[in-house]
Formats: C-alpha cells, structure tokens, sequence
C-alpha cells in the first residue's frame, strides 16, 4: 500500500512532462493546429482547386491524427493527399450550400424578396414549424407575382404559400453530382433541396454547378499553360 502513492507521483509526474513537452515544442515551432492548416494551405496555393486543397486538408489531419503525434510535429497537407479533383465532386454534399435562408408559409412576399436582394440568392426554400420542407420559392415566380398586382393595381399583401412550389423536387446529401445535374436538366428547374431523413440540410443550384465548371476549367487551363 506504501508503494501505490508513490508510483502515482511518478505517473503524473510523467503526464506533466509529456504535455508541457508538447506546449514547449509548439511554442518553439511556431505551431498550432491553426498555423498548421494555415500554412498547409499556402503551400497548396497555386496547385489544384479549392475543394481539392480543403479535401487534402481534411485527408492529412485524420491521417496525422491517427499517428499520435503533436502537431507541432505534422508535416503539412499535401495535394496529393486529396484523392484527385475527381473524389471534390462526387457527392451533393461535397458541393451543396449549408448557409440556408428559410421563410415560413405564412411569411409575407416582401421579405422573401428581401433576403434575396439582400443575400443575392434566387430560391429560398419554405419549412414549417418543425423545420419540414414543404416548398420552395423562386425569384422568377416573384417576378410573376409582382409584375401581375403592379398591372392589376393590387396592393394586398400575398403570403408565400400563395406562390411557393409544393413538394419541390429534392435529392439527398449522398447522391452524386452527376445524378443532381441530370436531374436539373431533365426536369428544367434551376435548384434542388437537400434533404435528409425529411430534414433540410442544404441546396444546390445551377449557379453552384456554374462555379464548379469554372474552377475545373480554369484548373485545365493552368495545366496547359504548363
């Protein structure tokens, strides 16, 4: 029993060591977890295109994670480490907006048309009270609305289920890029809520799959510039 006290001291004694070895080595490197990600991703700067990088930083800290080392002792993201541009957009969720803006049903006209102008978006999806998607309102049908009570001279105020779409179209976070884009282009809508599990998680619009086109032909335009 004499003995137990004593082999504690020396194990917590060892624990100090060990973790204030750690702050000394961070302190001496100049590295933190923050400074890591932030260097790593100066080193990718000129190389792949953005989701590539992010993925390689995500590879990279599981990876060194599993190591069991400090992070002042990581060696920084590789591009590499990302799988290939072709792994940034494989899935919805790779690509999907997160950052939602939702109205209720019974939310006036007026301040859907205000978040759009406000956050330069063009559909906001509708949820009910316990955040269930139940439609979608477009820019275009705003447009339509207004312009017909600016001809008829009606002034009432128009909720947004008058004009939502019911039961819009959706996908899930798991679908691939290439089944949301068909899907997009067979049925001619411009938008698709994410939903998971008949909860919204996100949406995907033609200007996402704009943005995509852009930054891979602009990666294959760097690549023959080479």
């Amino acid at each position: 029993m004499t003995g137990l006290p004593a082999r504690r001291d020396k194990r917590d004694a060892a624990d100090v060591d060990r973790y204030l070895g750690v702050i000394e080595r961070r302190v001496a490197t100049c590295r933190t977890g923050a400074q890591w990600i932030a260097q790593s991703l100066g080193e990718m700067r000129d190389r792949g295109i953005m989701g590539e990088r992010l993925a390689a930083l995500t590879a990279a800290t599981v990876t060194r994670q599993h190591q069991n080392t400090p992070v002042s002792e990581w060696e920084s993201a590789r591009l590499e480490e990302s799988g290939g541009w072709r792994r940034c957009y494989l899935r919805v969720e790779q690509y999907m907006t997160a950052d939602l803006y939702t109205v209720g049903e019974d939310e006036s006209l007026d301040l859907v048309a205000s978040v759009m102008a406000w956050k330069r978006i063009r559909h906001v999806p509708v949820e009910d009270h316990e955040h269930n998607l139940v439609g979608l309102v477009s820019y275009r049908s705003l447009l339509e609305v207004f312009a017909k009570q600016g001809t008829r001279g009606v002034t009432r105020p128009t909720a947004v289920a008058e004009i939502m779409k019911r039961d819009p179209i959706t996908v899930s976070p798991e679908q691939s890029i290439m089944d949301a884009m068909t899907l997009m282009r067979d049925k001619q809508i411009a938008a698709l809520p994410v939903v998971k599990d008949g909860r919204l998680m996100g949406i995907i619009t033609e200007r996402d799959f704009m943005n995509m086109a852009a930054e891979l032909l602009h990666e294959q335009l760097d690549c023959l510039e080479d």
